[in-house]
């Protein structure tokens, strides 16, 4: 059993109460994550930790027994996509800068030398298996034309072997424990398609996955036993059931299925693919169904004593003596916890928002209503902390149309809660995580069903209690954009101001954009928008002709375009409209970068500052026209 340390674990995790009358700084809120992504070494005496020291990231490793630190880099102007353990006395990791150019060194911590690999950082190499257990081999995959080749390399002296070919235009590489493939999954001639070997391996055999947006099989990873392969099966139910594929039979066993939800994938307890864990999957939280009872019985044990949170196990030795839990709420941010099982001990190890109180944090509440046709939908909300009657309230249609709200912690949703206002998420139809059905009704609803069901979520608040039907505010970002203009176009009565990061404005734009057309292929998608109807379609999608009728105040903000330093996704359209609006409205230019979500992920401070300077120009927007909860 784990001793459950009560007192530690309270302090750790910031649940002591902090009577505060000012909110926390803004800055806070949108701060990165300053301890992240820890790994233990093979022997367990270290851990290696991404962190963030004055808007620098780094990576260090640190000695269990000791606490001595090693720094292995410093990051300036560029990211950390992953790292690796390689024995305990060295590290492989692989960065990337800011023109998208990735490549992958080596750290010794005997020599304290870096040694950048550059027969790897080649246009199509990718890392397949870390090979955890092997201290000097790792598995890639190099292109080579028609896909990429399976290659073993040696990261001390550089030296690699091809031991599988591609027989044609593999994408994705499935390899046992033993580093040999057992299967290859692409996408080619508008087919799906899997390759197992026969032959004993000397041949390959093809299977045909459908033609459709997924896959009838999906494989994600080789079996317990080393010969079968696990993956989702999208063609035989609704939901996405986690089956095992017999590539000597050809025939599937059903390991989990929910007739409500779709299972998002197979979890191991760290790099090492090739031994799954459990099946994770939520409902109006994070859950997992483990493959083994051994397993199942860890997990209940560390639940009890992190009672308060969503507890992973992220990382192991290789005895499994030590392992590192990533623990995480709708309030807490995640934190990360050395569990040593032989002396049955759990201790924090860090936080990514050390500065975040959760105490003074707004829990999340799962909802579900009916829509006006009768169809259930499910949605989040976060209401400020000591609310005692309806809440003003920003409605999220977020970045894209796929995507689910989930149990975590939201920065962002945080930030608003705490000056006052309720922060609401529907999953409308289209989006994913209930079902092909569901998902594929949002096909071409951006101004129809998708719209009923954000109104018709936004009134069951507002009858209930939970918010004030005059102090409500839309925000779409990027494609969800679209959605928002929509539904604020289509429901003006309902929303007191509106709130735009980046819609394009332009329907040309949008013309090839698979998540504008739902869960069609990408050949669909091509030939609907060159159809009547797909013409058609995007014409009503048009967000330019739609702004004449919008009558609430707006914020508006736009990156500028790294090539040319115009406003991307057309923004200028925008500002032409809202120079010569007599509606109030704020207009805002900004950095030049590629996409709004960069801001996500950058971890430069000239980023951060500009984060900062949106959302309090946002809240001041708000504070102006949607009076905050006091």
């Amino acid at each position: 059993m784990i001793r459950k340390l009560g007192a530690l674990l309270a302090f750790c995790l910031g649940l002591n109460t902090i009577l505060a009358a000012e909110p926390l700084p803004i800055e806070i809120f949108l701060a990165p994550p300053e301890f992240r992504t820890p790994k233990l070494s093979p022997d367990g005496r270290f851990y290696g930790v991404v962190g963030v020291r004055e808007n620098v990231e780094f990576l260090a490793t640190i000695e269990i027994a000791t606490s001595q630190v090693t720094p292995v880099l410093t990051l300036k102007m560029k990211q950390l996509v992953n790292y690796w353990w390689k024995s305990s006395g060295a590290l492989l990791f692989q960065i990337e800068n800011r023109e998208g150019v990735k490549e992958f060194r080596t750290f010794d911590l005997t020599t304290k030398k870096t040694n950048t690999l550059d027969h790897l950082n080649l246009k199509g190499v990718s890392l397949v298996d870390p090979r955890p257990n092997d201290p000097e081999q790792v598995l890639m995959s190099a292109n080579s034309g028609s896909g990429g080749d399976l290659r073993l390399v040696n990261l001390r002296n550089g030296k690699s072997n091809v031991v599988q070919k591609n027989p044609g235009f593999i994408e994705t590489w499935i390899t046992n424990r033993e580093g040999k493939a057992v299967a290859g999954f692409g996408y080619f001639e508008k087919r799906w398609f899997m390759l197992v070997p026969s032959d004993a391996g000397k041949n390959w055999r093809r299977i045909e996955l459908g033609e459709k947006n997924l896959p009838d099989f999906w494989p994600r990873a080789v079996a317990p036993d080393q010969r079968r392969i696990l993956g989702f099966d999208n063609a035989t139910a609704d939901t996405a059931r986690a089956v095992v594929w017999d590539p000597a039979t050809d025939t599937t066993e059903v390991i989990w299925h929910s007739p409500d939800v779709d299972f998002d994938d197979f979890h191991s307890f760290g790099d090492d693919t090739t031994r799954q864990r459990a099946v994770a999957y939520e409902t109006d939280r994070p859950r997992f169904y483990f493959l083994d009872s051994a397993d199942r019985t860890l997990a209940q044990e560390i639940d009890q004593s992190l009672p308060s949170t969503v507890n992973v196990i992220v990382s192991t030795s290789q005895d499994e003596s030590k392992m590192i839990i990533r623990s995480f709420s709708d309030t807490i941010p995640e934190a990360y916890f050395l569990l040593d099982r032989k002396v049955g001990r759990i201790v924090q190890l860090g936080s990514a928002h050390p500065r975040i109180d959760p105490a003074r944090m707004a829990a999340s509440r799962f909802f579900s209503f009916k829509a006006r046709d009768g169809v259930e939908v499910h949605g989040r909300v976060l209401v400020p902390t000591g609310a005692t009657g309806p809440s003003p309230a920003v409605l999220f249609t977020g970045n894209s149309f796929s995507r689910r709200s989930e149990y975590l912690f939201q920065p962002y949703l945080q930030l608003l809660a705490s000056r006052g206002y309720a922060a609401i998420l529907i999953d409308h139809r289209g989006t994913d995580g209930r079902g092909q059905k569901f998902a594929e009704a949002g096909n071409l609803q951006i101004g129809g069903a998708m719209v009923d069901d954000l109104a018709d979520g936004l009134n069951w608040l507002v009858r209930e209690g939970t918010v004030d039907p005059r102090r409500v505010a839309i925000l779409g970002q990027d494609h969800g954009g679209l959605l928002a203009i929509q539904t604020l176009a289509k429901n003006p009565s309902l929303f007191a101001a509106w709130i735009n990061f980046s819609t394009p404005m332009d329907a040309n734009y949008l013309e090839f954009r698979e998540v504008v057309f739902g869960l069609t292929a990408g050949f669909e998608t091509k030939a609907l928008a060159a159809s009547g109807k797909g013409k058609a379609y995007l014409r009503t999608l048009d967000p330019e002709p739609i702004l004449p009728a919008i009558k609430v105040p707006s914020l508006h903000y736009y990156p500028r375009n790294q090539r040319d330093n115009s406003l991307l996704f057309d923004g200028h359209r925008a500002e032409n409209f809202f120079r010569r609006s007599a509606v109030p409205n704020v207009f805002m230019k900004g950095l030049a970068i590629d996409h709004y979500a960069d801001f996500l992920a950058n971890r430069d401070k000239l980023f951060q500052d500009e984060h900062v300077r949106i959302y309090t120009e946002l809240l001041t927007f708000l504070g102006k026209h949607l009076a905050p909860l006091k």
